[in-house]
């Protein structure tokens, strides 16, 4: 049985920060075959689905199993001695079109299990900003407030931009985005590099899931285009 949750503890326990989004995705690739050293893995790898490819960040295949894994790494600015290595991490802001990036990965993710081209999916977020994971003072007015993320956030079904964004916030993120699965945004701690200054990681890892009604209708739509 493969088991996300205990390659990640065993990653964190001496991977507990990275360099980049791309740093933690080789890591991550290496503890899964440290854990699991019968799978075979592919990075940066295509899948091809029912009239598309999409481009997966890691694809991991386990007892004959295909299990698709997608990765986002959001930096608040950090600078930090960790094992005798230096990171130096930025400030990377833009919260709203990244929580569109998170949430559009889950609608890849289920595309793929949806045309049977994996048999499951995760999508992991790892971050040290609080922005993403903090529920919001206010959020009423905000112009991504369907792209929340924060602990304790539900988010199903079509999420969209609000009617007054800016074209040049939702520039190459027009379409909306359309989940099949009910999610629920369970935020655990990762690592903490220091106490204050934006030394505390934490991960949502989210199993990608299809209600299968939903899912049925939806075929039938695409059948119909």
């Amino acid at each position: 049985m493969f088991e996300i949750g205990k390659v990640l503890s065993s990653l964190s326990s001496h991977r507990p920060i990275f360099h980049s989004e791309a740093d933690f995705q080789h890591a991550l690739a290496w503890e899964i075959k440290q854990y699991y050293p019968d799978s075979d893995l592919r990075l940066e790898t295509k899948v091809h689905g029912k009239d598309s490819k999409i481009y997966l960040d890691l694809l991991v295949v386990h007892n004959k199993e295909k299990i698709a894994i997608e990765l986002k790494y959001k930096t608040k600015a950090l600078i930090q001695n960790v094992n005798n290595e230096e990171y130096v991490l930025n400030q990377q802001g833009a919260h709203d079109t990244g929580r569109y990036d998170v949430l559009k990965d889950f609608q890849r993710v289920e595309h793929m299990i949806e045309n049977g081209v994996v048999d499951k999916g995760y999508v992991i977020f790892l971050t040290n900003d609080p922005s993403y994971y903090q529920p919001p003072n206010s959020y009423r007015n905000t112009v991504d407030k369907d792209f929340r993320i924060h602990f304790g956030q539900k988010v199903n079904g079509e999420l969209s931009w609000a009617d007054n964004t800016g074209e040049g916030t939702k520039k190459g993120r027009e379409k909306a985005i359309s989940l099949l699965g009910d999610y629920e945004m369970e935020w655990s701690t990762y690592s903490k590099v220091n106490e204050f200054n934006n030394g505390h990681f934490r991960y949502i890892c989210i199993p990608m899931t299809i209600n299968s009604d939903i899912a049925k209708s939806a075929s039938k739509m695409t059948n119909l285009i």
